[in-house]
């Protein structure tokens, strides 16, 4: 190409050169508006993502991480109920109406796996390490509610515990101090 070049006229290898230059400008120019539309979209999309969850968004992730507590070993009991329902009017001043609409929100199917590790997720990236803590110690005292705990229950607690970002001595102490609470030496 550059023999060809070198033999036309200056003139010529001005325009070319000048039109390529034009079309390569176009063509950066085109692509840059692309590349900026997907960074503001995606920048809005985190904007969306970083909109901090409501505290109704809160409440209905902690009870309905209870009532999978509650439902672990195939047995719903009424004192395990209770126990929540004290539990969450306890920790987020509810009234018995807000209560009842809570109950009546979470009572809907159960989420999958993937569902629990987004509804841990938001209480993770929401709530400091103390209060992940007490939401811990709180699902231990409602496994415990009915001086039993099962092995689902105790599995799930603990792979609750693990995507809620808290560490074996923490799962521990949680545990311990929700068995002094409810009266309990051994389980």
């Amino acid at each position: 190409m550059l023999f060809r070049l070198e033999r036309m006229p200056i003139k010529l290898i001005s325009t070319r050169v000048r039109i390529a230059a034009l079309r390569t400008l176009t063509a950066i120019e085109q692509m840059g508006k692309a590349m900026f539309n997907s960074v503001s979209t995606l920048f809005k999309v985190n904007k969306k993502l970083d909109k901090a969850p409501s505290d109704h968004e809160i409440k209905l992730a902690t009870a309905r991480l209870m009532l999978e507590v509650i439902k672990a070993d195939g047995y719903v009991g009424k004192i395990e109920l209770v126990t929540m329902s004290e539990v969450l009017r306890r920790e987020f001043n509810l009234k018995q109406t807000e209560l009842n609409e809570l109950f009546a929100e979470i009572s809907g199917p159960r989420p999958d796996e993937g569902g629990l590790q987004k509804i841990t997720r938001t209480i993770c990236e929401t709530w400091g390490n103390a209060k992940r803590m007490k939401l811990l110690e709180n699902l231990w005292i409602i496994a415990l509610a009915d001086q039993h705990i099962d092995q689902d229950e105790t599995t799930l607690v603990r792979m609750l515990a693990n995507q809620l970002c808290l560490n074996e001595m923490q799962i521990f102490r949680s545990q311990e101090n929700a068995k002094l609470k409810m009266g309990i030496e051994d389980f």
